[in-house]
């Protein structure tokens, strides 16, 4: 049934306008936040309202999409009515999200899939209409030429609230008004338009009446895998396909049966099913997927990824989403610890440099995607922006996946879990696993923030100041490397804080913001008095007031480096292997300026060795990032 919500009162005012991006803070595991507007007309109505759709139909009423976007109380707010998601099923067209999408760009072989969210309204022969993509994400649809002549009443017969449709090659127009005003996603050729289905809100279990054989099992295959219910595809898919061969039926048809049982294949996790399947095909479309679906095979099973290939990509764009999925080492496993919750122990020997966990965001949030927005707080909101939209985003994907809801809701919420009941309303819960496990996503070799995210798998690591893994992101992608040798049976630790921050810091901030005492062997040897990361901190301080100078001095500089290098070869500071590369190219860099090319070549080989334990030994990725430094002259030496 659908919702009826009252208008909300929204901010419009220039005045009122914060024009900021994403601000997430500079700890390991940072919780971000955005400048939030003064709230002079924040009435929100006082109805429990849903807090994703009455943020979207906020943007619907606001038009022109320059609308604030209200900020509801996670405890006031009830989870999402269950509606398919919008995902698009061309297969001879690469996907996109709004977000993605370039202003004054017609993309040329992709396509966005969408679900209506608002009544459709015609002028001459232009619809408007409001839509949210697959990750809920709203934004405003303009169909030029799509009806003649069709009147209101026709045309919500055939574009209803909640029609699932597909636009191919989508064009962003350009705002030409102050704000933001006027963007819009623009289609002229009515052929481009592909209605899939018209799906009302609810929980959408009765029968559609579309299972038959043949190409009358099309339609509902489709719609099955719109709500992710891939068992039940696969079922549909192979007793169509009996169907259709006893008939003696069209040659078409069974293509696109057997196409649509690859994709319900691949959303099981049954990468090589659905490439044998694919292949017989012979079609361009048909083996480019299946290529794709031999390499999923070999990250899913193997975690060999394509790392030059994804450091390349994300070297020219920091917000980049790939095709990729998930790995975890078949030589760890997740179990429980008690009163720490579930970790990841060892249930085999790991070397050095050794792939832990390749996690593909379950959903991630990036700063491009909210800059220029404008929020309002509702009253009794004091989070900050970044959680609601990543819980808001979350909720979108998961409302239509049977069980998922569950298992993101059975994380740990952090210093919630004392405060919380676990029978609290679902949206409340789920704003809270977000809080205490997001990860931060940073451009390319830790470099800043670009936003904010989910990695399911990554979140189960518990925290060690001594930790032996690192982790870094890639665009969508988290990877988590051992960074020492490690026995079978040993838990394996990532760091939730910066090692060498004092002790008191690290135990104030670990206890304020994830409401644990750490204990971890670092932590005991510096409150007991050992000699802690101190001289560390003075060689940093020194090394930053030899670069403040015009002209520093290299040879001081290298003494610098290197001291600073050694202090990390402790096994307590392991994790931090990748500040080790830093230090590394700079002695190397400075040893060069002195045309000291032998010791210069060491150091170049002691980066390479700390740069393969944190990123991993691929061909060609250390040279990528020393020509990102803009030192490429060292790799001749």
């Amino acid at each position: 049934s659908s919702l009826q919500l009252r208008p909300c009162c929204l901010a419009h005012s220039a005045a009122h306008r914060q024009w900021a991006g994403l601000r997430v803070s500079s700890s390991t595991r940072g919780f971000c936040g955005l400048p939030m507007s003064p709230a002079p007309c924040a009435e929100a109505h006082e109805d429990r309202g849903h807090l994703l759709i009455a943020q979207q139909r906020s943007l619907a009423e606001a038009a022109s999409l320059d609308g604030a976007l209200v900020l509801w109380p996670p405890e006031r707010c009830e989870f999402p009515a269950r509606r398919e998601r919008a995902v698009c099923v061309v297969t001879d067209l690469k996907p996109i999200l709004a977000c993605e999408l370039v202003a004054g760009q017609v993309h040329v072989g992709r396509s966005l899939g969408a679900v209506t969210i608002s009544r459709p309204a015609v002028r001459d022969s232009t619809v408007t209409v409001i839509a949210e993509d697959e990750e809920g994400s709203a934004f405003r649809l303009v169909l030029h030429y799509y009806v003649a002549g069709c009147s209101p009443a026709d045309l919500e017969r055939q574009l209803p609230e909640g029609t699932s449709l597909c636009v191919k090659e989508p064009f962003l127009q350009p705002s030409s008004m102050p704000g933001g005003a006027g963007v819009a996603v623009c289609c002229s050729n009515p052929t481009n338009v592909a209605v899939m289905s018209a799906v009302l809100e609810g929980d959408d279990d009765g029968d559609s009446g579309g299972g038959g054989g043949g190409g009358g099992a099309v339609p509902e295959l489709e719609r099955l895998l719109r709500g992710r219910r891939f068992e039940e595809a696969v079922a549909l898919a192979e007793s169509s396909l009996g169907a259709t061969d006893e008939a003696n039926g069209d040659d078409g048809v069974a293509a696109r049966l057997h196409a649509l049982r690859a994709e319900a294949l691949a959303g099981l996790g049954r990468f090589r099913e659905a490439a044998r399947v694919l292949l017989p095909l012979r079609t361009h479309a048909s083996g480019a997927r299946a290529k794709q679906m031999m390499q999923w095979v070999k990250e899913s099973e193997q975690g060999k990824y394509d790392f030059l290939a994804l450091h390349t990509s994300n070297a020219q764009d920091a917000m980049i989403r790939f095709p990729c999925v998930s790995f975890q080492n078949a030589k760890v496993a997740i179990r429980h610890t008690g009163d720490r919750g579930d970790g990841i122990f060892a249930v085999d020997a790991l070397s050095a440099g050794d792939l832990i966990v390749g996690s593909k965001a379950d959903c991630v949030l990036f700063s491009s995607e909210i800059v220029g927005k404008e929020f309002v707080k509702a009253p009794g909101w004091d989070g900050d922006a970044g959680c609601a939209l990543l819980t808001r985003r979350l909720a979108s994907q998961v409302r239509c996946q049977d069980g998922r809801l569950d298992e993101l809701l059975r994380m740990s919420r952090g210093a919630h879990e004392a405060t919380t009941d676990a029978d609290e309303a679902p949206m409340l819960r789920l704003t809270q696993v977000v809080q205490a496990n997001r990860h931060v996503a940073y451009k390319p070799w830790e470099g800043s923030p670009v936003g904010t995210g989910l990695w399911h798998t990554a979140s189960k690591f518990n925290h060690a100041c001594d930790a032996n893994c690192s982790w870094h992101t890639v665009g969508d992608m988290l990877f988590v490397r051992c960074q020492r040798d490690v026995d079978a049976g040993e838990e394996l630790t990532i760091s939730y804080v910066l090692p060498t921050t004092e002790v008191k810091e690290r135990q104030e901030y670990l206890e304020s913001h994830q409401s644990f005492t750490c204990r971890c062997n670092l932590c005991m040897t510096d409150l007991a008095g050992g000699p802690g990361c101190e001289k560390y901190l003075r060689v940093e301080a020194m090394i930053e007031g030899s670069e403040r100078k015009s002209a520093p001095d290299e040879g001081k500089t290298l003494k610098l480096q290197a001291a600073a290098f050694d202090f990390l070869q402790a096994p307590s500071y392991c994790s931090l292997h990748g500040v080790q590369v830093g230090h590394a190219m700079d002695a190397c860099i400075a040893a060069y300026k002195l045309n000291r090319v032998g010791e210069a070549r060491e150091w170049l080989q002691r980066a390479r060795r700390a740069f393969a334990l944190h990123y991993g030994e691929h061909p060609g990725v250390f040279e990528l990032f020393v020509r990102a430094r803009k030192v490429s002259v060292l790799l001749t030496i």
